[in-house]
């Protein structure tokens, strides 16, 4: 999806509160709060989607999120909300081709090399949330999409390879010791393995809610977080990280 599809959609979910907010039909009901506040916690999976050849997905990591929602209810089944999450992501990057290693005037060539990032984003969350009917008094059914905005607030790195072993190092920041280069060895061109500061993603997702008592309520559900472009920095490496989550939390 490209940036202007992007912009597109926010302007779709802006539309959308607009006609809810006028929408009496199902109004909320005097004893219901007009805003909604919540909790969540999130183990999750995820993983690198990459776009080109000279780079394959390294394979899935059991990660996690944390964070709070806020939500401006239209109805009493319809609702706009957002929230600040804290994301940790691993994304596993494995050379394609053979590559140069340069580090400490050593040059040496390996065909094994594979990149293991663990990211941490700050991530903003603009949805439309969506909730059935009751069901058996206490339980109800959501559906929820969105956008979503990431601002990169750590990067980290793994190299593994025969030629070079490297840990903990700071993409965008390297120390001293831990700076090298890769150059590939067909194009004999070097490749960045910096990381981009934003990703924006689509947010799909539902679930069930159980009240608990008064405007208190649990639920739990499936989200996926699809990143919308590259995460990497080299455009030569393109590749999108994405995750599915058990969505758990709590709204007061």
């Amino acid at each position: 999806m490209r940036i202007k599809n992007i912009f597109t959609f926010i302007i779709l979910i802006g539309s959308l509160s607009k006609l809810l907010a006028q929408d009496t039909n199902n109004a909320l009901s005097r004893d219901q709060s007009l805003y909604e506040f919540g909790l969540r916690i999130s183990p999750q999976i995820s993983w690198s989607s990459p776009d080109s050849k000279s780079i394959k997905d390294g394979g899935s990591s059991l990660d996690w999120n944390f964070g709070f929602h806020v939500a401006k209810k239209f109805t009493d089944r319809y609702a706009i909300a957002f929230e600040v999450n804290v994301l940790n992501m691993v994304s596993k990057i494995k050379m394609s081709d053979t590559v140069k290693v340069f580090r400490n005037n050593i040059t040496d060539s390996t065909s094994d090399m594979t990149l293991n990032y663990f990211l941490r984003y700050l991530e903003v969350p603009f949805m439309f949330k969506m909730t059935s009917e009751p069901i058996k008094d206490r339980w109800r059914i959501y559906g929820e999409f969105g956008l979503g905005l990431g601002f990169l607030i750590r990067s980290k790195v793994d190299v593994n390879s025969s030629a070079l072993k490297l840990e903990n190092v700071d993409v965008n920041n390297p120390d001293t010791q831990d700076e090298f280069k890769i150059r590939n060895k067909t194009t004999n061109v070097d490749n960045d393995i910096k990381v981009s500061f934003l990703r924006p993603s689509f947010i799909i997702g539902g679930g069930v809610t159980y009240d608990l008592f008064g405007q208190t309520k649990i639920y739990v559900g499936l989200r996926y977080d699809g990143g919308l472009i590259d995460h990497l920095s080299d455009d030569r490496w393109e590749a999108r990280n994405s995750f599915t989550a058990l969505n758990i939390g709590i709204i007061f």
